[in-house]
């Protein structure tokens, strides 16, 4: 019934209806290849120096505990460019496979995502410009928002365009770590940390403006996952951050 069904709906799409969605989904394959390109950069430019080209394994890290999350968080920086090239050369089933391990490989970013952040406050490591109090809570939204954006992706995967928004904005989430560390480029980060905020930002404005050329109007995962993503500074740095049950909070993982 559902083929006789779509094979009625095909014959009756205009011609020009089928081109238009033929040029859109071209169109999205560029966009979200370039994207996810872009986010690999990224976070090649930001860990070069203390992780990738410092042998990844063999890098000074300070405890297994960072390795492993060094490899999980590689490992998906790696699987996002990987996934967009599958569906966009029509290898939607390996897509399928390789994205249940995808989901656990998430679970794991999260777990183990939280230990370290743990791990770091109760060194007492923190970014330069940041308390343990404020870096505590900027990682801890962030694995929220990351572990949100992901289940909401996975919960509405047969919706493609939905899905491969959300995954996207995920990773987003999680690039100010990675950004922080361009200072080996640009010191000016060091003076100036908001722009690692402004950095950020710019993946989302780019996703949101693709959506206006390309669509009547910003896509509602567009819109609602980088409201997600957006609040994660104002939230980490002007609520929590200032917040004396938070510092407490920060003492209290501390011992």
């Amino acid at each position: 019934m559902h083929t006789i069904l779509g094979e009625d709906n095909a014959a009756r799409r205009a011609p020009g209806e089928t081109f238009s969605r033929s040029v859109r989904g071209h169109r999205d394959d560029y966009f979200f290849a370039g994207m996810s390109l872009v986010v690999f950069a990224t976070v090649l430019m930001g860990f070069a120096h203390t992780y990738f080209l410092a042998g990844v394994f063999h890098a000074p890290l300070p405890s297994a505990i960072v390795h492993i999350h060094g490899a999980l968080f590689s490992a998906w920086i790696l699987l996002l460019p990987t996934q967009v090239a599958l569906v966009s050369v029509g290898r939607v089933s390996w897509h399928k496979r390789l994205g249940i391990f995808g989901a656990v490989l998430a679970c794991l970013m999260v777990v183990f995502g939280v230990l370290v952040t743990i791990d770091s406050t109760r060194r007492r490591f923190a970014p330069p410009g940041l308390d343990c109090a404020t870096f505590l809570a900027n990682d801890l939204m962030e694995m929220l928002v990351f572990a949100l954006l992901v289940g909401w992706g996975l919960r509405v995967r047969r919706d493609g365009d939905a899905h491969k928004r959300l995954i996207v904005l995920a990773t987003v989430a999680l690039l100010s770590a990675a950004v922080s560390r361009w200072h080996f480029y640009f010191p000016a980060i060091l003076r100036f940390p908001f722009l690692v905020g402004l950095i950020v930002d710019a993946f989302l404005v780019s996703l949101a403006l693709f959506d206006l050329f390309t669509r009547p109007r910003i896509h509602r995962a567009t819109l609602w996952g980088s409201l997600m993503v957006l609040l994660i500074f104002p939230v980490a740095f002007g609520f929590l951050g200032h917040a004396p049950f938070w510092h407490r909070f920060t003492e209290w993982v501390q011992r």
